[in-house]
C-alpha cells in the first residue's frame, strides 16, 4: 500500500529530477550527446531508477511513469541547453504501449516537442521481449518520425543480441562488464573487436560503456571504437560539462 501511495504522490507531483552524462568521441574528444538519467526522490528508498521503475511496474503503472520520466530528462535537456544527442532510455514495453486512442509511444514523443534528428530512443533490457514482430513494428514507426534507436548494455541480458539483429539499431552500447580491464584482458579486446566488425557490417555504431581509467579509454580507442561513456570522462551530473578535452 505504502508503494502504491509513493508512486501515485510521485506521478502526481512529478518529484523526478535529471543527470546527464557525456558520450564523445573517442578519436576528437568532442560530444557526441549525452545519456539522460532520471532520479527519483531525493533520500528515499525509490531514489535510484531501478528501484523507482520497479515499484512502478509493480504498482501496474510503469508506462506512466516511464513517459513522464521521458518527459522530466527532455524538458530539462532542453533547459540546459545541451549539445549534441540526448540518449533516452526506455523498455520496450513502454515505447510499445498504447493509448485509449490507439496510439503509441512514438506519438507522445513527439507531442512532447522533442526534436527526433537529436534523439536516440535507447532501448533497455529490463523487461521480456514477448513479441519481436511489434517491436520492429514499433521501432519503424519512430524512424518515420525521424529518432534513431540505440540498444543498451549489449551482452549484459539474453536477448540483447537477438535485439540488435532484429531492429538494426543505429547505436549499440556494450555493457561495461566487458570494457572494465579490457587495456589487459586479451578476451575482453577480442570480444570488442568482435562487436566493432559487426557492427560495421550492420551499419550500427558502438559506444563503450564503463569506461573508468585512462588504459581503458585508449584500449578501445585503439581498437577504433568511435564511442564512449564512463566516469573516466565525464559523471552523470544535473548540470554536466558542455565540452570536452582533446582526445
Amino acid at each position: 500500500m505504502q508503494m502504491l501511495q509513493d508512486i501515485h504522490e510521485i506521478l502526481s507531483t512529478h518529484d523526478l529530477s535529471a543527470d546527464f552524462q557525456p558520450i564523445v568521441d573517442l578519436q576528437t574528444g568532442l560530444i557526441l550527446g549525452h545519456e539522460g538519467l532520471i532520479r527519483g526522490p531525493k533520500d528515499s528508498a525509490l531514489a535510484s531508477p531501478l528501484a523507482l521503475l520497479g515499484a512502478a511496474r509493480r504498482a501496474g503503472r510503469g508506462v506512466e511513469l516511464e513517459r513522464l520520466c521521458v518527459r522530466v530528462v527532455w524538458e530539462r535537456f532542453q533547459s540546459l541547453g545541451l549539445p549534441g544527442m540526448l540518449f533516452l532510455n526506455l523498455s520496450l514495453p513502454a515505447l510499445c504501449a498504447k493509448d485509449e486512442d490507439g496510439s503509441r509511444t512514438p506519438a507522445y514523443l513527439s507531442a512532447l516537442g522533442m526534436d527526433p534528428r537529436r534523439t536516440v530512443i535507447e532501448l533497455t533490457e529490463d523487461q521480456t521481449v514477448s513479441c519481436y514482430r511489434r517491436a520492429r513494428r514499433v521501432v519503424s514507426l519512430c524512424r518515420l518520425r525521424g529518432f534513431a534507436i540505440g540498444i543498451d548494455d549489449l551482452g549484459a541480458g539474453y536477448s540483447s543480441l537477438r535485439l540488435w539483429l532484429e531492429l538494426a539499431p543505429e547505436y549499440v552500447k556494450v555493457d561495461m562488464a566487458f570494457v572494465r580491464g579490457a587495456d589487459k584482458d586479451i578476451k575482453r579486446l577480442e570480444f570488442l573487436r568482435s562487436v566493432q566488425k559487426i557492427a560495421a557490417t550492420f551499419g550500427a555504431k558502438v559506444i563503450a560503456e564503463g569506461i573508468e581509467s585512462e588504459a581503458e579509454y585508449d584500449a578501445v580507442r585503439r581498437l577504433g571504437l568511435p564511442y564512449g561513456q564512463g566516469y573516466f570522462i565525464g559523471r552523470p551530473s544535473p548540470s554536466p560539462a558542455t565540452s570536452m578535452r582533446a582526445a
